[in-house]
């Protein structure tokens, strides 16, 4: 039943395109927010990039939702979560850098910072709960 839902036999391939991070990045986030209607959370905006840059579109939306709407179950859907896309200088050329910060439970050396980046990490204990995806 589940590879009727899911096509397994697909070769996953990147479509990049250029697109305004800041817009990318606001309406991927508000959208999350539209999920938890009962959550009181204040959002704090810093989209100072103008940048477009050239990615898949649908892979950064999904990292960003998936970071935002971890944020927001990690700070029990209340609390502060913070936004900021800004322009850099990396290695000599532009980019630009995408945060997103809550007010909630710190990861600390107990956590074991390296697991983060593991696919399979989460704040979460319930069996049902979905991990953070970088």
């Amino acid at each position: 039943m589940l590879t009727d839902i899911i096509d397994v036999s697909k070769e996953m391939k990147l479509t990049k395109e250029n697109f305004s991070v800041k817009a990318l990045a606001s309406s991927a986030t508000e959208g999350v927010l539209r999920l938890y209607p009962d959550c009181v959370v204040t959002t704090i905006f810093d989209l100072e990039s103008e940048s477009h840059v050239g990615a898949d579109r649908e892979k950064v939306a999904r990292v960003i939702s998936n970071l935002t709407e971890n944020a927001i179950q990690a700070m029990g859907e209340r609390g502060t979560l913070r936004l900021a896309v800004k322009d850099v200088i990396e290695d000599g050329k532009p980019a630009v850098e995408i945060s997103i910060g809550n007010d909630g439970p710190v990861t600390t050396r107990s956590t074991q910072i390296d697991a983060v980046w593991t696919p399979d990490f989460s704040h979460k204990v319930s069996a049902e709960s979905q991990p953070i995806g970088f």
